[in-house]
């Protein structure tokens, strides 16, 4: 809020961030397609690599890189959960912290952020199996003309 603000007082205030992690009784593995990217534009995309969902020793004003690490990329888990249901979540960096909270709900998490997803969305679905879909962008970008653009071009491909 500091950025925004450039309150003295939210400063010399710090908060401490705090956040959950799935316990031993779900299992989980992460794989990333990181983007290429030049001024913010995804250029082209990386080969698969495996990594850890949480970052460890992250600190600092950009504490949410802590879930997955960043935003350009597409991030799949597959849970030990076993029950057929399969999410892609659509999201800006506000809904970086959510997929942890669902490990326990579906055996394969997609997080694919709007600023960045190039490909054919009606294939990646098919593809990919998915039979849930969840929306988490803050209400600064959602509100956005850019936002709302995307998410047209994926209704209409």
């Amino acid at each position: 809020m500091y950025m925004f603000t450039k309150s003295q007082d939210i400063k010399n205030s710090p908060e401490d961030f705090i956040y959950y992690t799935p316990d031993s009784t779900v299992t989980y593995e992460t794989t990333y397609i990181n983007y290429n990217t030049k001024n913010g534009v995804a250029l082209s995309e990386r080969a698969p690599q495996k990594g850890d969902f949480f970052q460890k020793g992250v600190s600092g004003a950009g504490c949410y890189v802590v879930f997955m690490g960043g935003d350009a990329k597409i991030t799949q888990v597959r849970t030990s959960t076993n029950n057929g249901r399969r999410l892609i979540i659509f999201k800006d960096s506000y809904g970086n912290a959510i997929p942890g909270y669902l490990f326990f709900s579906f055996e394969e998490i997609h997080v694919l952020d709007c600023r960045f997803f190039k490909r054919n969305i009606k294939k990646y679905v098919k593809e990919n199996h998915i039979t849930d879909i969840l929306f988490a962008n803050n209400i600064m970008r959602g509100v956005l003309a850019t936002t709302n653009k995307s998410y047209t071009r994926f209704l209409t491909q």
